[in-house]
């Protein structure tokens, strides 16, 4: 399978030049979209190949000076984007800020295109909706380096564990924010203490049946983590 791989490799490049002709919008595109909209599929099926068979470290991207690996697909650039939205919420940033990393998070995820296997290959980024000079250079590190200043600067202000609280069902940005501001919440664990301790109540708007059910989605939350980090015999 490696050398299958490999060829695999190969043809994303040559198929990634090719559909570089194929520019949304232009005569080439309208003349030959199902042409290109059938090479985008062939791309999706090759690059699933190579990320299931290839023994290479570095399948879609280069290394690092340093020998780290940046990112690999759209979901790890998506990823990015929506770690710094999420932090920028919990900020109360301009609510236009937010929404432009949502859309590029979005976009990323829905584009045909395979950025990373682009980058690689030396091309262009394309135009995308809501993706201008500022988001495409951050996409750009994002690819090289596996993250971007801007969130790392951003996860600096908060506790690591306070993007877990975003991921409760009923328990938004503000809620979040609050915990953190008023308490000095910034984990499940430190959630689970406060609600135990009858702290939250301090803060207005919460009773018995919230604190309940938060307390339920903290314990189904910390229940699947402890089913991902489990190794079969």
């Amino acid at each position: 399978m490696r050398h299958s791989a490999d060829v695999a490799t190969y043809l994303v490049i040559v198929l990634v030049r090719a559909l570089a002709t194929f520019s949304p919008g232009t005569e080439c595109w309208q003349a030959h979209k199902p042409r290109a909209a059938a090479m985008n599929r062939t791309l999706a099926k090759l690059t699933d190949l190579i990320g299931r068979h290839s023994t290479s470290a570095y399948v879609m991207s280069p290394p690092d000076p340093d020998g780290s690996v940046g990112a690999r697909t759209n979901e790890d650039i998506a990823r990015v984007f929506g770690e710094i939205a999420d932090l920028l919420e919990l900020g109360d940033e301009n609510t236009y800020r937010v929404i432009a990393y949502r859309n590029a998070e979005r976009e990323l995820r829905g584009t045909g295109y395979d950025i990373p296997a682009l980058l690689a290959a030396g091309e262009p980024l394309p135009k995308m909706p809501g993706i201008g000079t500022e988001l495409a250079a951050k996409i750009r590190e994002i690819w090289q380096t596996g993250t971007s200043r801007t969130l790392e600067r951003l996860r600096q202000d908060y506790p690591p564990g306070i993007l877990e609280l975003l991921r409760l069902p009923g328990v938004g940005p503000k809620r979040v924010r609050l915990f953190y501001r008023e308490l000095g919440v910034g984990s499940l664990e430190e959630l689970e203490r406060a609600i135990r301790a009858g702290r939250l109540r301090a803060l207005g708007g919460f009773g018995p049946k919230s604190e309940q059910r938060i307390l339920e989605a903290i314990m189904a939350v910390k229940s699947a983590h402890a089913r991902r980090l489990q190794v079969p015999d």
